[in-house]
């Protein structure tokens, strides 16, 4: 049976369905049946919602179900998936349609008669800003959060922001502090050669200018034809390039450093002591 009416007022499973009959040919008379088929072939019915979906990984999944065992099963192994960047795919498509994030009726809004309304953008910037907020705390990927929370928008937003700090963004954080330690080391042998202003001049004009500059561009304006991601990432994105050109620029100064050196210990009556700048 096919769906009738404007797409918002069809309900998800009906679309659902209509999607497994063109997508995989499964037709089902009823919700029972429906039921029956999504417990009796897991690996079906499970590619078939992340396919529905179309939800994403940088890293392709190698099977549905590994581990088919309670407790300790193992879905989708191989596959990255942050649950926060799922809920934001479509948010400046969901709000041009009108539609609202949140709806919500507390004390307050019963006695004024009114629903408490959450826009996709206002979700997606309160997310931002507490995940900005817990990173300054040092959350990182990794750790637990607990919280004792009413049923309200404020704590969506909690929950938000705290899984968007998990998945791909780890990958960026470790390539930060591998970048940061390279940068510290040679700044450091540079030292030893007495040159500090060079180390100086490169973090004011990347870590403040590229790594700053370019994550709030990132997060609040837009880059390259992409638009606003409002995310936490985006600063981590920003510094971790800025960090990484650091690193390799002080690199290759050193390396030069190091090559001028040897050629003038080589001249003729040439002194070469080297001494750590104080």
């Amino acid at each position: 049976m096919q769906s009738t009416g404007p797409a918002h007022s069809v309900p998800q499973i009906r679309r659902y369905q209509d999607w497994l009959a063109s997508q995989r040919g499964l037709v089902f008379d009823s919700y029972d049946a429906l039921w029956r088929w999504s417990v009796a072939d897991l690996d079906a019915f499970w590619q078939s919602i992340w396919d529905y979906f179309e939800l994403k990984s940088p890293t392709p999944h190698t099977t549905v179900l590994a581990e088919s065992r309670m407790p300790g099963a193992v879905w989708f192994a191989g596959a990255q998936f942050n649950y926060a960047k799922q809920v934001f795919r479509h948010v400046d498509q969901a709000h041009a349609a009108g539609f609202a994030a949140l709806l919500s009726l507390d004390e307050k809004s019963l006695e004024a008669g009114a629903t408490r309304a959450l826009s996709w953008p206002e979700l997606r910037r309160q997310a931002a800003s507490l995940a900005l907020h817990l990173q300054r705390q040092g959350l990182r990927p990794g750790d637990r959060v607990a919280a004792y929370l009413p049923n309200s928008p404020e704590t969506i937003v909690a929950f938000l922001a705290v899984v968007s700090l998990g998945g791909a963004l780890l990958l960026w954080v470790a390539a930060y502090h591998l970048a940061d330690a390279l940068q510290a080391v040679c700044a450091f042998l540079l030292r030893c050669y007495r040159i500090a202003m060079a180390p100086l001049i490169l973090y004011g004009v990347l870590l403040w200018g590229l790594g700053l500059y370019g994550g709030y561009q990132l997060a609040y304006v837009g880059l390259a034809g992409r638009p606003a991601s409002q995310a936490a990432s985006s600063f981590w994105v920003a510094s971790t390039v800025a960090i990484g050109m650091v690193a390799v620029c002080l690199l290759g100064l050193l390396l030069h450093t190091v090559r001028r050196s040897e050629v003038q210990s080589t001249r003729p009556g040439a002194v070469t002591p080297v001494e750590p700048a104080a």
